[in-house]
């Protein structure tokens, strides 16, 4: 029996010996050509860098190509390749990186916006949409995601996707103010002037903050597009000092104000503003009523 262990035993090395010494080989092998691709990919970098410097960008973003073949992984490359292919507007060419870097780095909404963006320029606007959504998989219904977001829309002239998605953020986080100039600003540029009146409604930033210029900027540019006599300005501005206001409450305030000044028409005017903003509420059917009573709706 004891025979028979021991054949047993060197029956087992003699199997396993030849397996243990190719399996040395071969993580050898692999060693070396893992050595190998990642000196190409140095040397291909250091081409690429080379080339960028002498202002030949084209070179350069070949040698950073070449680089991604040995090693797809490298964040700094592909990272270089986006700012090579976004400056010279080779949108084609920009999606493979920008898809690269989103895969990476998934939670970085910045990717996301990018490779969005790069798929709208292109006339692929299903798979821009689908990839800005990702934003809101990441980080849903957090401000910073939807201002992401809105950004991005507002960028290509998607002004209800922007604002709508403004509005989200705002609500999200009412007491950013930051947040609230923007889609202020947003809304003025969209000639959306009451509800950037709104926005901006207890903007307590200091007002020798170059972000209260800015607010004031807004407020004075909705006075002048809304056409505001003195008068109702002064209404609104007493709306805006002491509490936080919807857009409907600074079209009921302006209403009520040129109702008070004796002008009827403008006063109906914006008490339809306000039945158009609350249409199932009792304060828009009270302000639907009040535009009827004042002035007879203008035909279409």
């Amino acid at each position: 029996m004891a025979i028979l262990r021991i054949l047993g035993v060197v029956l087992l090395l003699v199997v396993c010996l030849p397996a243990t010494a190719g399996e040395a080989e071969t993580a050898k092998l692999e060693a070396e050509l893992e050595a190998k691709l990642a000196e190409r990919h140095r040397r291909a970098v250091a081409l690429a860098q080379l080339y960028y410097a002498s202002g030949d960008w084209r070179r350069a973003a070949e040698h950073y190509e070449a680089a991604r073949r040995f090693r797809d992984d490298d964040v700094e490359v592909l990272t270089q390749l986006t700012r090579l292919y976004a400056t010279h507007h080779e949108d084609r060419k920009l999606l493979s990186p920008l898809r690269a870097l989103a895969r990476l780095q998934p939670t970085s909404v910045g990717w996301l916006r990018e490779l969005g963006s790069c798929h709208y320029r292109l006339g692929e606007h299903a798979k821009a949409e689908a990839v800005w959504r990702k934003i809101l998989d990441v980080y849903p219904n957090r401000p910073s995601a939807l201002r992401y977001l809105a950004q991005a829309y507002e960028e290509h002239g998607l002004t209800e996707r922007a604002l709508a998605m403004w509005r989200k953020a705002v609500a999200a986080s009412p007491g950013d103010e930051y947040l609230r100039l923007q889609f202020a600003e947003a809304a003025s540029k969209a000639g959306r002037h009451v509800e950037a009146l709104a926005a901006l409604a207890a903007f307590r930033t200091a007002p020798t903050s170059s972000r209260s210029r800015r607010a004031r900027t807004i407020i004075h540019t909705a006075f002048f597009e809304l056409d505001l006599p003195r008068p109702v300005r002064a209404a609104v501005e007493d709306l805006l000092r002491h509490k936080a206001a919807a857009a409907t409450d600074v079209a009921w305030a302006i209403a009520a104000a040129f109702e008070q000044a004796g002008e009827p028409k403008r006063a109906a005017d914006f008490y339809r503003r306000v039945a158009a903003f609350e249409p199932d509420t009792d304060r828009g059917r009270a302000a639907a009523a009040k535009a009827t009573g004042l002035a007879p709706a203008p035909k279409p």
